[in-house]
């Protein structure tokens, strides 16, 4: 989600043998190119070698201007999915709505709310969030926060559903 509009932000990534670098691309502001920082933290404190890699994370459409911290769990889950080369057995209308610490928790961040019900409403997704309590509008809860287990939990919804 792009701020309190109703442009969907999708996000993908690459991660490629070659020099030592993280990019962000598609119109970031200064906000989420800060994110890259977050990013490589959360990989270090989950084991990933990312020695050698250059890690390219889109977000589309290239022309909307994006800010905030609401796209770091989007783009540490893309970059895991590419990192793993297998594809996550997530529903393509799911909004993945979370700040990242440096250790890799999922936090809140300012306009959550709003952006919540943004989703909710106008997009009519399901949505992965580790905030959010059972039963608002169907969503369940996702309590944990740590990001090994993220995928397994989001799956487990959305099974369930």
């Amino acid at each position: 989600m792009s701020g309190l509009s109703d442009q969907v932000i999708r996000v993908e990534a690459t991660v490629r043998e070659d020099k030592e670098q993280c990019v962000i691309i598609g119109l970031p502001d200064v906000s989420i190119k800060e994110s890259r920082e977050r990013i490589l933290n959360c990989l270090h404190a989950l084991k990933e070698d990312i020695d050698m890699k250059k890690i390219t994370i889109h977000l589309s459409p290239a022309d909307v201007k994006k800010q905030g911290t609401s796209y770091d769990a989007a783009m540490l889950l893309a970059v895991l999915q590419a990192m793993t080369k297998k594809p996550l057995d997530i529903p393509e209308k799911t909004c993945f709505i979370a700040a990242l610490t440096l250790n890799g928790e999922l936090t809140t961040f300012h306009s959550m709310i709003p952006t919540i019900h943004q989703a909710l409403s106008i997009l009519k997704i399901q949505l992965g969030h580790p905030f959010i309590a059972s039963g608002f509008n169907g969503v369940f809860a996702l309590l944990q926060q740590q990001l090994p287990q993220v995928c397994i939990i989001i799956i487990r919804i959305n099974d369930s559903q």
